[in-house]
Order: C-alpha cells, then structure tokens, then sequence
C-alpha cells in the first residue's frame, strides 16, 4: 500500500504563514513571469495559475507578489520529508509538491491509509493537503492529486476506477484534451483500450502510467534523500544603513550556522549571505575561510574582515544565510591532556591569517615533477593531496640559491659525486648538470654543479 501526500500551495504556506489567510498572495516563476501558485484569497478574485503578471496585478491590486526560488523550495520539501518520515519505512520523492509513502509495513503500528492521513493532517495543520492512499504508487499519486482523499483496498480499487470520470482527474491538459477528442469520458473505457492504440493515438507515456495505474507493470519511486544544506532567513528588527549594522543578526546567523554544523558532523569552507532592500535587490556576501571549519570565532573574524569590504547602496532589511557545501568531519587525535590536534592549530593559524590579511598572504608549497631542483616546488593557493612523491636525488639540501651562483673550484674539496641531472625536454629544458657535494671555505658543506660548458655553480648549502 502507498499513501500519496500532495501539498500544492507549500511554498506559500511553508515561507508566507502569517500573510496567507489574511491577503491575496501569488508565487511567481522566475522565467516567465506567469502565476505558478496562489492562495484562496487571489483565487477569490479570480486568479488562476498561468496567468500573466500584469494580468493578475490588475485583479490583485493589494496582492503580494512573490518570486519562486529553487532553493527556498528545495528547503520546504526537505522539511515536509523530515515529517513524513516518521509514518513511513520508505519515502520517495517526487518532482511536483508532493511525497509516497509506503505505509503497508506500518499498518500494524499506525493503521490503515486513512488512519496514517489524519495523524499527519494533525501534525501538519499549517498545509493544505490532498491524501489518497491505493495498493500502488501511481495509482495514489493520481488519487491525491486529483483531490479526491479517497483510501481504497486492493479488492476495491477496479471497481472504483472503473467509475471515474475523466475530468475528475489531473491529467495534463493536453491529454485529457487528447482523450476527450477520442470521446471517452470514463476511466474504464480508457483502461480498455490497448496500450498501443493509446501510445499511437494520445501519449506513449500515458499508456505506460494506465499500466502503473492498475498494476500491470511494477513501479517504485526512487527513495528520498534529504539534502544537507543550511538555509536560514532573517527579518532585521529595524533597517541597517551600514555594514556594521549587520554585524550582530550576521552573527546570531553564523552561530546557528556552526550548531547546525556541529550536530551534523559536518564542517565548511564558505558560506554565502543574501542581502536584500526593500526593492528586493539583492548585495551578495561571501564569507570564506582558508579551511573548513565549525569554529564560531574564526567565522567572526573572517566575518569582521568580510564587512569591512562590503558597503550597500540602499538600507538592508532582510538576511539569508546559505550553505549547500559541506565537509564530513574527521576525527582529530587527542593525548590525555587534550592537547590540540596539530592539523587543527594549522587550520587556526591559516583562518587567521586570511582574516586579518587576505587569502593572497599565504600559500602552499606543492611538489612537482621536474627534472631540475629550482623547478620541483610551486607555491599555489590550494595545498595538494598528501602523496608520496619520488625523489629523482639522494642528498639534496634543504636551502637552494634563488639563482645558481657561478663559482671557482678553487679552495673545495669535493666529498661526493657526481650526480647527473637533467631537465624535461617536453618542459622547454635541456642540457645536464652534474651534482657534487664539497666542503667549503670554512668546512660547510656546499652543494656544487657543473654544467655542459665546463663552468662551475654553488647552487646550495647544507646545514
């Protein structure tokens, strides 16, 4: 048995509670413009999806006008399934405003369909939901989306659809179109008909859902999994003409933020922050650490330095703070004192020092296979992988000139070598050079090459 939970205003009711029983408010698509949703009180005034903007201005003219936004969207389904979860073993996804439930291995613990449906109609009062719960997936999801909240047994289910009338179901308008031109207007003649003559004549897909439908064909929705992420909205309790106005709510913010992290065991490098003004325009922040992090202080410094740079046009009244990339924590080796882990002081110290003086203060020495000592290190803005790299030299110092320094023979006393290398001819280098290590003037230990013409260089020294 599944139950199918249709919820087709959750936006407005998840992100615009307060507004939803008391004014006319419609959601916006992005692209088009066109009305995608709207509450009763715009449908009172004759509103209706797919009506242009204009359009509905004119029959609306006190409605709130909102912008549907992916995201924000994203997050009122994942907190819908987090609900859902708890009257279901298995809980699928679905790409409109609704959920399956398979609720047959709950039975014995919660009841039948229509048991299960009013505990989550108790639970989840604030939405408007449609129910229908039937021996199959797609069998419900028609059910509920048609708004029919009907629980119907397998034993009952032919007889039942057998009764339906086409234009009391939600199918595309082009398919009921499409059926109703072939002059059927109920269900049972249309479950009749053979599956090729529907693919050929109306819709391949169609004759693929009518098997769905009365079970012919097995159908599973993929499990639902909820996304990790962290979005949070914030209304300012009075307008911030200046960035540092900003710095407390951004700090309340970045402390939910590292709680959030800390019971997912989770960690981040960037967090982004929408500002918006009262004209709704957007002044984007990002604040990046140098290493992931769920420590609260070395968000606020970096914080501190992130505001200082940031200088709006207009007065802030509105925050979202946002976080779609996470880290899995590791964990980080104590002694019995609880002597900070190393690698956590380093992440500290790099935090830091891209707080006070910018991510261009520091960088990372990362190995590179060359043929010639001068070129196997680069300094690059990202550490490398912890690899093993394999040494083209045995003995090779610690301290190399900036340049070769040419050098007489004269007064060294060569202790080891030759050791002859050479650069990659794919990489623009040429010619060898044979290594010598000899003891210096004062008994050091130098490092010394002599290249194809014969000439000496002091090209380090050891300690």
């Amino acid at each position: 048995m599944w139950l199918y939970v249709h919820a087709p205003h959750l936006f407005l009711q998840t992100w615009h509670p307060d507004q939803y029983a008391v004014q006319p408010l419609l959601l916006l698509e992005g692209k088009s413009g066109c009305v995608m949703d709207a509450n009763p009180k715009a449908l009172e005034a004759g509103i209706h999806n797919g009506m242009n903007v204009a359009t509905a201005s004119s029959l609306a003219s006190d409605g709130e006008f909102i912008q549907f936004n992916e995201l924000a969207m994203a997050e009122a389904k994942n907190r819908l399934a987090k609900k859902l979860l708890a009257y279901t073993s298995w809980l699928g996804g679905d790409g409109d405003v609704g959920m399956y439930l398979e609720i047959a291995t709950m039975k014995k613990l919660l009841g039948n369909g229509a048991n299960i449906g009013d505990k989550i109609q108790h639970t989840l009062k604030h939405l408007t939901l449609n129910m229908s719960s039937a021996p199959y997936a797609k069998t419900a999801r028609l059910l509920a989306k048609s708004q029919l909240n009907v629980h119907i047994e397998k034993p009952d289910l032919k007889n039942y659809l057998n009764n339906l009338a086409i234009n009391k179901l939600a199918f595309p308008p082009a398919t009921e179109h499409a059926i109703r031109k072939l002059g059927i207007k109920k269900l049972n003649k249309l479950l009749q008909l053979k599956r090729s003559d529907v693919a050929f004549r109306i819709d391949q897909q169609l004759a693929l859902e009518l098997d769905y439908l009365v079970g012919h064909k097995t159908w599973l929705p993929k499990p639902f999994k909820v996304p990790l992420y962290f979005y949070q909205p914030h209304e300012l309790a009075c307008e911030a003409e200046h960035s540092q106005q900003l710095r407390f709510p951004l700090k309340h913010l970045l402390n939910e933020f590292c709680q959030f992290m800390l019971k997912n065991n989770v960690s981040a490098q960037r967090v982004q922050v929408a500002c918006y003004d009262r004209e709704h325009k957007c002044y984007p922040i990002t604040i990046e650490l140098a290493r992931a992090s769920t420590n609260l202080e070395q968000w606020l410094d970096m914080l501190r330095f992130t505001l200082e740079n940031f200088k709006p046009s207009q007065a802030i009244f509105r925050l979202l703070m946002v976080c779609k990339v996470f880290e899995a924590q590791q964990a980080q080796p104590t002694d019995m004192f609880q002597t900070p882990a190393k690698e956590e002081s380093v992440n500290a110290l790099l935090n830091k020092l891209s707080s006070r003086l910018g991510k261009q203060a520091y960088g990372f020495l990362n190995p590179v296979h060359h043929g010639l000592p001068e070129y196997q290190t680069q300094l690059d803005k990202t550490p490398q992988q912890q690899t093993k790299v394999q040494s083209h030299y045995q003995d090779q110092p610690l301290w190399l000139l900036p340049q070769p320094k040419q050098v007489s023979l004269n007064g060294y006393d060569i202790v080891h070598g030759p050791e002859r290398k050479q650069g990659f001819w794919w990489q623009g280098h040429t010619g060898f050079r044979d290594y010598y290590i000899a003891h210096g003037h004062q008994g050091a230990l130098h490092w010394l090459f002599r290249d194809e013409q014969n000439a000496w260089w002091l090209h380090g020294y050891f300690a």
